[in-house]
């Protein structure tokens, strides 16, 4: 060091002093290193691998379902619910598995597809999609109570003007006109254009039925 007289030996004394007292530190922050780093690596390669084997399985259950082989369909969408519950093709299988039974009249089997969305989903607007559709089959199924219950919660603030249309078309399903009103009318509030117009045509019949009474 500048401003010293430090032999060799003194040089190769410090540092095995300072080896002695820090090298197993050093060491050790290594092997972690290089350990968290081989680890990272492994797991990101695997999941590449995992969700593309559920894209060629989800594709693979789209194809049944367009040949109208449902039940090869199904064991597809089995598949991606039990060993690939948590990449994205599960979800989206989820909400397709819902829509296949709402089409064969299988309202509780939908049900229980669009539960499984709404607690396993990753993507909250998945979540909310399943919320909204779970929502609609409860009401179909006089349980409107039930239904309402299921949209107090927001997953996605942007689906927040479908949340309250539908509110207010359960409601109005009840004979609960002033308090839909004021549904329609929040989600009117907050709804894009092409939306708005469709909520405008509901909030003007039903201050025609009012007008009637």
């Amino acid at each position: 060091m500048s401003g010293y007289n430090t032999s060799d030996q003194e040089q190769i004394q410090m540092l095995k002093d300072w080896w002695k007292k820090y090298g197993t530190t050093v060491l050790t922050g290594l092997l972690v290193f290089f350990v968290a780093n081989f680890s990272w690596n492994f797991w990101r390669n695997y999941q590449q691998r995992h969700t593309g084997e559920a894209s060629l399985i989800y594709t693979q259950m789209l194809s049944a379902f367009q040949m109208k082989k449902n039940d090869e369909a199904q064991i597809f969408g089995k598949q991606l619910l039990q060993e690939y519950k948590r990449t994205p093709y599960a979800s989206l299988t989820g909400l397709v598995l819902a829509k296949e039974a709402v089409t064969q009249g299988k309202l509780d089997e939908a049900l229980t597809q669009l539960q499984w969305v709404i607690k396993y989903a990753a993507n909250d607007s998945w979540k909310q999609i399943a919320r909204l559709r779970a929502a609609r089959i409860l009401s179909a199924q006089n349980n409107s109570q039930a239904a309402l219950d299921l949209l107090q919660r927001i997953d996605d603030a942007g689906y927040r003007a479908a949340i309250d249309e539908l509110k207010g078309d359960i409601l109005l399903a009840q004979g609960k006109n002033q308090e839909a009103s004021v549904a329609y009318q929040t989600a009117l509030q907050n709804s894009p254009q092409e939306q708005s117009f469709l909520l405008k045509i509901k909030l003007e019949r039903m201050n025609k039925l009012e007008t009637v009474r």
